[in-house]
């Protein structure tokens, strides 16, 4: 004879479940955050090295870099590079250069990275100029990036 009261699942069972489910999406969730930060990173990068690939064709029609009196964003630089500006809540910083000796001859941008690089203690910047670029750790907690507009590194 079949036996009615003993259909479904108790309620310990239904919650250990839950409980399951609960962690799992947890852990989902933080490394799709996680992905986010690298993804928003990689796309800072891409712009960075767009802004050396700029500034080495406008060096090579004009003989001199591009020079802006420092601004928050990837500035258009008309026929080279499009504005820009952050994929996530960072600023890309442009160093004035306006006053460098001599004009025209240095450029420094640069941002603050999400993920911080293995060899950095504190943020991590990615900066751009005439050199190249180059990954820069802050040296210390709240310093900030100490480069500029002349002298990027």
């Amino acid at each position: 004879m079949l036996n009615l009261n003993n259909r479904g699942f108790t309620l310990i069972e239904l919650m250990v479940v839950i409980f399951i489910i609960a962690i799992l999406s947890t852990v989902i969730l933080l490394s799709l955050d996680s992905a986010r930060k690298d993804a928003r990173d990689s796309q800072r990068i891409a712009d960075m090295q767009a802004v050396i690939g700029a500034q080495n064709l406008y060096y090579s029609h004009n003989n001199y870099f591009f020079t802006d009196n420092g601004t928050s964003g990837i500035p258009n630089i008309s026929g080279y590079l499009t504005a820009s500006s952050d994929p996530g809540e960072g600023t890309y910083i442009w160093k004035d250069n306006t006053s460098c000796n001599p004009n025209g001859e240095y450029f420094c941008v640069y941002i603050t990275l999400e993920v911080a690089a293995d060899e950095c203690e504190f943020n991590t910047y990615k900066a751009v100029s005439e050199k190249g670029i180059e990954t820069i750790c802050e040296t210390s907690q709240g310093a900030g990036f100490t480069g500029t507009g002349c002298d990027c590194w």
